[in-house]
């Protein structure tokens, strides 16, 4: 009875990792078929991107390599936790980048304006200011790329064995914190000796 528990419990957990394993490879096609998708719209609809776009491109580039990576020595966890954080990075760019094409935000890093025409500027990749939106749909493509990171967050959150793996880890950061602000609370400051007054006599 035991032997055959412990076999269904194996097999449980083969196809859990299974599960994982195939919802990583599905975060990597999908980071790949966006990065291609973008790609597409700059040679048909002429698409120019600019700085920050090509800044956001950099978290779905970084999912395709480490998905790919963990996969491949079987660190399926790992995967996930690139996933997660790189997702995180991908949406703050495109948080960013849209409230400077909404002009709540000026940034003064050459970001805000178009190209000089210098000779340099004309042999380099050409780009145009940030606070030029591109639309698709009518919508902006940061718009599209903030819903694109949510998505793979909830792909990452809705996966069991990640979203455990991640409140255990949580858990057991805070109670670490929690033992090191008792410990430093606990630890009192060296008291200065006091230097002895001198007596009038002494004078």
């Amino acid at each position: 009875m035991q032997h055959r528990d412990a076999k269904n419990q194996s097999d449980a957990e083969s196809q859990s990792d299974a599960k994982s394993q195939l919802v990583l490879l599905m975060c990597v096609v999908f980071a790949a078929g966006l990065i291609s998708f973008v790609k597409v719209g700059e040679l048909t609809f002429g698409w120019i991107p600019c700085p920050l776009c090509l800044w956001q491109r950099v978290p779905w580039y970084g999912i395709i390599a480490s998905g790919l990576v963990f996969v491949a020595i079987r660190r399926v966890m790992l995967g996930f936790y690139a996933v997660f954080f790189l997702s995180i990075a991908s949406l703050l760019l495109a948080a960013v980048h849209g409230a400077i094409e909404q002009q709540w935000v000026r940034l003064g890093f050459g970001c805000t304006g178009p190209q000089e025409a210098t000779l340099e500027g004309l042999l380099a990749t050409p780009t145009v200011a940030c606070d030029t939106p591109t639309l698709l749909l009518g919508v902006p493509l940061t718009a599209w790329n903030m819903g694109a990171s949510l998505m793979m967050l909830l792909a990452c959150l809705t996966t069991e064995p990640f979203r455990r793996s991640l409140i255990d880890t949580t858990q057991r950061t805070a109670q670490r914190l929690r033992q090191w602000r008792k410990a430093s609370a606990s630890e009192k400051p060296p008291q200065k000796l006091k230097k002895p007054k001198k007596s009038k006599e002494s004078k």
